[in-house]
């Protein structure tokens, strides 16, 4: 229960820090951009503590390096955006096995108690008394009851943390998509320039 208590709090901290406003940012990031000023827009991404934004620190890291194959970058994005992901739900698929694992660890308790319990009767034979046996499977159920009662909230934070990241993955997937074609239409429009600013030198 403690443990699981502590991977809620952690995914709960970490969801809410992937579901910050960061409307502002992108259309920083967009009018770097739009300019081709790959530097200014990692500049802006590092000063922004999202967990999603290291992804693409990767891509515009490339892009200052000089590499424009979009492949490349969007594969060191992919990279990066799974390693993001990976430290989103790692608490989350902690608490989905912890939540597994409780109410089996109330029924082992309860078939223990059950078997002390028979053992008790066989070891006192007719000499047993009703309250007796009753104490000791009333003793037993209570395992099973104590997990299932901890289990159960705990399963539908689960599936409510798991929905969340989903939702925040989803959403995010889109503003890449759109990053990328912002990228790809400012390195298209660059070509254009070169070619000018040559003929320009030779005449």
């Amino acid at each position: 229960s403690i443990a699981a208590g502590a991977f809620t709090v952690i995914a709960w901290r970490r969801l809410q820090e992937a579901s910050k406003n960061t409307s502002q940012t992108i259309t920083k990031i967009t009018q770097a951009t739009a300019k081709r000023n790959w530097p200014e827009a990692l500049q802006t991404l590092k000063q922004t503590a999202h967990p999603f934004f290291k992804s693409w620190q990767a891509g515009f890291s490339l892009l200052i390096e000089g590499k424009s194959d979009l492949r490349d970058i969007e594969e060191a994005v992919s990279i990066e955006g799974s390693g993001c992901m990976t430290y989103l739900e790692s608490p989350i698929k902690s608490l989905g096995a912890l939540v597994a694992v409780l109410p089996m660890l109330g029924f082992l308790g309860t078939i223990l108690g059950l078997i002390l319990s028979f053992q008790n009767w066989e070891r006192m034979g007719a000499h047993v008394s009703i309250s007796q046996l009753a104490g000791g499977i009333y003793q037993a159920m209570i395992t099973t009851a104590a997990a299932l009662i901890v289990a159960i909230p705990y399963h539908f934070l689960y599936h409510f943390f798991a929905s969340w990241t989903q939702k925040l993955a989803y959403e995010f997937s889109k503003e890449t998509t759109e990053l990328f074609r912002k990228i790809k239409d400012a390195l298209i429009h660059e070509a254009p320039i070169e070619a000018e600013t040559v003929l320009s030198s030779k005449s």
